[in-house]
């Protein structure tokens, strides 16, 4: 499973704050790089997210938007910071 890998990371790679964006089916495609299907996507998320609670980062979810909104949505919180 993603569990194991993805706690090793958190453990050994910190970071002040976490930018999530989660999968979006609408947007969703397959191709060299991302071969995950949008479930296995999902799946992939889920454990990221898991882990990164478990070790206490700083989380936050990046709403769906165009990409100047999400640009200027994550300019926004670490100007916050």
């Amino acid at each position: 499973t993603y569990d194991a890998i993805f706690s090793n990371a958190c453990k050994n790679h910190r970071y002040d704050k976490i930018f999530l964006m989660p999968p979006w089916e609408e947007i969703h495609t397959t191709d060299k790089e991302r071969y995950e299907s949008f479930e296995e996507s999902v799946q992939i998320h889920n454990c990221l997210k898991n882990s990164y609670v478990q070790h206490a980062y700083d989380v936050t979810i990046v709403p769906k938007g165009t990409i100047n909104e999400r640009i200027a949505f994550i300019i926004e919180q670490v100007n916050a910071s």
